[in-house]
């Protein structure tokens, strides 16, 4: 698969107050991002779960490559901290590359809002933990 010459790093941060559970949704994050047909993975670096006042944290960085629109998939996906690319130093897309990266945010804007709703419906605060 081409990937376009894109090449950029993710943040991915986990918090909580389990650390098996942190230890856990980073390992699905990482190996979802890996599966992920898009992207190439070129190199991921962990970093220890940590605790600090009965909050446990984890991080991770992830080396990629794809193109434009498959970064974008990877941030609505992933929801990283932080998405840098690397190179190149400019981007050019065609209208059909712009569509799909629009019609990717949006759907993932509905998804959002109809998990809000529903929250909302059910007498919960969108922000309580499930």
């Amino acid at each position: 698969m081409q990937y376009a010459g894109l090449a950029g790093t993710i943040f991915l941060e986990v918090q909580g107050t389990d650390s098996k559970l942190v230890e856990t949704t980073m390992d699905l994050a990482i190996s979802g991002i890996k599966k992920e047909d898009s992207v190439e993975v070129k190199k991921t670096e962990r970093y220890e779960v940590e605790e600090e006042d009965g909050v446990y944290s984890t991080a991770c960085e992830v080396e990629l490559e794809g193109n434009l629109h498959a970064f974008f998939k990877i941030s609505l996906k992933y929801t990283p901290s932080s998405f840098e690319i690397h190179r190149p130093d400019e981007i050019t897309i065609d209208l059909e590359q712009a569509h799909e990266i629009l019609a990717d945010i949006c759907l993932a804007s509905q998804q959002l809002h109809s998990k809000l709703i529903s929250l909302i419906k059910q007498g919960r605060k969108p922000m309580e933990n499930e």
